[in-house]
């Protein structure tokens, strides 16, 4: 399934379901449920910002920084990898 146009954001949204999270979509955003039920969070599904995944890493960290923490060193590391 695809969550978004930009390839990181969909990347870290794969990890965030494969660790229990909940994905739903609504019109034009998708949203992120949390295993412990906290807030949800919104995805734009086209975003137009160039800093959409910077944005996104914010708040789900701002959202859970103790669950998220490992998901997102993860998700950075292969990001570094890919690129050289």
């Amino acid at each position: 399934m695809k969550y978004s146009a930009t390839k990181e954001i969909n990347a870290l949204v794969q990890k965030l379901i494969k660790d229990g999270w909940t994905y739903w979509r609504g019109g034009r955003h998708g949203r992120l449920k949390a295993p412990s039920g906290h807030p949800t969070l919104t995805i734009a599904c086209t975003p137009s910002d160039r800093r959409a995944f910077q944005n996104f890493k914010r708040d789900l960290r701002n959202a859970l920084p103790r669950q998220t923490s490992a998901t997102l060193n993860r998700t950075n590391q292969q990001t570094v990898r890919g690129t050289g």
